[in-house]
């Protein structure tokens, strides 16, 4: 699972996730990726691309 998000300040910030076994998910914050407000053409898809490879571990 990822977060994808929407802050005035920021733009869009999307976080991977870890599964905790029987307790959900832990945002792994530390990983978060800023791509701001103003975006080029793909710029989202490759954010998601890369929180989800970074789920997996």
């Amino acid at each position: 699972m990822i977060s994808c998000m929407w802050n005035d300040e920021s733009g869009y910030v999307i976080t991977p996730t870890n599964k905790v076994p029987y307790n959900g998910y832990e945002h792994q914050e530390d990983d978060s990726i800023v791509v701001g407000k103003k975006i080029n053409l793909g710029d989202l898809a490759n954010a998601v691309k890369i929180a989800i490879e970074k789920s997996k571990n």
